[in-house]
């Protein structure tokens, strides 16, 4: 059973908005900062004990590790970014810090240098979570969320977040930095599989008129009993620039 793997680096508006982005290569791919790639395929996966274990805008079919990208926009606010991906199952993950240069592209691709790429693609998009984090710690509790851009052809009209809920039942919504509520979520149980890293699927409905910037996710988990609990997240949302306004 192969296990941890380290590999050396050698309206019209709103309908503009639902089309999907073409799928060309990114020109800026982000340099692993701190030289091995780190994944597991049928190894133990390290228990993190995150809620949220993916946030991407909306996309459909098998998953390619070539086409993932992250909505940073072209100025960073951080000179580091930490991703970690993981399947529904359990089965893979990887985590890895990129350095981010100071100006760049907006949607840069990411140095994928696994040996799983045969694997993952037996996994459709909904069953992978990417989870990137500003920073070089994904545990960290500062730092800020970036949407990955998944496939090839993404919907900046939605973005999608799974969640480990542990028995919880969860809602979410989306706030401004006002403090004025964005737009509520849909969540429902993750796609058909075993639920190992994730158990719940959320999509929020983006309005039109959205403005890049700093937003806060803001998560409700409801017990058996009825206890409820809120985590927050910060999430940045660079779409516009991304998408080419």
């Amino acid at each position: 059973m192969p296990g941890l793997r380290s590999r050396p680096t050698n309206t019209v508006a709103a309908l503009l908005l639902a089309l999907a982005v073409p799928g060309a290569a990114a020109a800026e791919t982000l340099a692993l900062a701190e030289g091995d790639y780190r994944e597991a395929f049928a190894g133990l996966a390290p228990v993190s004990g995150r809620l949220l274990t993916g946030l991407s805008f909306a996309a459909a079919g098998t998953f390619e590790t070539g086409s993932v990208r992250l909505g940073l926009g072209a100025a960073r606010t951080s000179e580091f970014v930490c991703v970690r991906v993981q399947s529904q199952d359990g089965l893979y993950w990887s985590e890895n810090v990129y350095r981010l240069p100071p100006q760049g592209e907006a949607a840069p691709g990411l140095e994928i240098k696994t040996g799983y790429a045969r694997e993952l693609a037996r996994y459709g998009v909904g069953q992978i979570g990417i989870r990137a984090l500003t920073g070089r710690d994904c545990a960290a509790a500062e730092g800020a969320l970036v949407p990955a851009l998944p496939a090839t052809q993404v919907d900046f009209a939605r973005l999608t977040f799974q969640l480990n809920a542990s028995g919880r039942r969860p809602s979410a919504r989306l706030f401004d930095g006002a403090g004025a509520e964005v737009a509520a979520a849909a969540c429902a149980p993750a796609e058909d599989g075993a639920a190992v890293a994730f158990n719940y699927a959320c999509e929020i409905a983006l309005p039109a008129e959205l403005a890049d910037g700093a937003y806060r996710l803001e998560v409700t988990l409801r017990g058996m009993t009825g206890a409820r609990t809120v985590e927050r997240f910060d999430v940045l949302v660079r779409r516009n620039a991304v998408h080419g306004g």
